[in-house]
């Protein structure tokens, strides 16, 4: 009897401290947690939850009791959302069943594979998602953004070479241990993830069964890199026939080009 009895609810706008609603409520048809992300309909208008004292609903059908602390949600035209980068890739690896260990390379999503090393043989995709690229740099640019973006979808595997992580550490000597790659905001680390964070650079990917398949670089970049460091890639890329390409810079260079130290001057500018 007393579970059914009915809460009182204080509703705070979290941008003002101020409430603005009080009202009494079955717990029945409030939330079970709010744990999660939870949007609540008042009136016209749709409100984020931010905080909720208590959270679940055993406690605040105890205490007849809630406080909620929200946010408006404010809708936006569509039509005037500016994208922060030109280009994306359309896959990512997928999350592991495993828990965060707290010493992952965290990336944005939107981050993969930015700037990375690609097969040679591969030129012609990677040319093709180039100029795709630069017709949302010609056409879509407003301000700081982009108002379309490119998904790219190839190459789908950019390393066909016998890259192994023993000797991608020995090759590149940067002089620290290996650690997984997580995505910003989630709970799991990505399948098959690895990152070697030197002080001057970040190196990233996946390698499933000890083979790397995807080999990456940043998100943030030392100014300039050390030239025994630049040394150490380009003699990698030669022996293994891989160019290095910047998806947001378009451009993609072998070992031998002028641009290749270049582009490790920073990965967006």
């Amino acid at each position: 009897m007393g579970f059914n009895s009915k809460v009182r609810v204080t509703f705070i706008d979290d941008s003002t401290g101020k409430a603005f609603g009080v009202t009494e409520m079955p717990p029945s048809d409030l939330p079970e947690s709010f744990e999660i992300d939870t949007t609540l309909h008042i009136g016209k208008d749709n409100w984020s939850v931010v905080d909720a004292q208590p959270n679940n609903r055993s406690e605040y059908a105890k205490s007849k009791s809630l406080t909620l602390r929200l946010l408006r949600v404010e809708l936006m035209d569509p039509n005037k959302i500016l994208f922060s980068l030109p280009s994306i890739c359309d896959v990512i690896p997928g999350l592991s069943d495993q828990v965060l260990s707290g010493d992952e390379l965290v990336i944005a999503e939107d981050d993969w594979r930015q700037f990375e090393l690609v097969s040679n043989n591969l030129g012609n995709e990677v040319d093709a998602e180039i100029e795709k690229i630069r017709v949302i740099h010609a056409n879509e640019s407003e301000g700081i953004g982009w108002r379309k973006l490119h998904l790219r979808s190839k190459p789908d595997c950019p390393l066909n070479c016998v890259l192994s992580l023993e000797a991608l550490e020995d090759r590149l000597n940067l002089g620290v241990a290996k650690v997984g790659v997580a995505y910003r905001g989630a709970r799991s680390p990505i399948v098959d993830g690895f990152a070697f964070c030197g002080s001057a650079l970040t190196v990233y990917g996946v390698a499933p069964s000890g083979c790397v398949k995807t080999l990456a670089f940043g998100p943030d970049l030392a100014v300039p890199l050390d030239a025994h460091l630049i040394e150490h890639l380009k003699m990698l890329c030669r022996d293994l026939s891989l160019d290095l390409v910047n998806w947001y810079r378009c451009a993609r260079v072998p070992p031998e080009s002028a641009n290749f130290e270049v582009l490790f001057s920073s990965d967006k500018t």
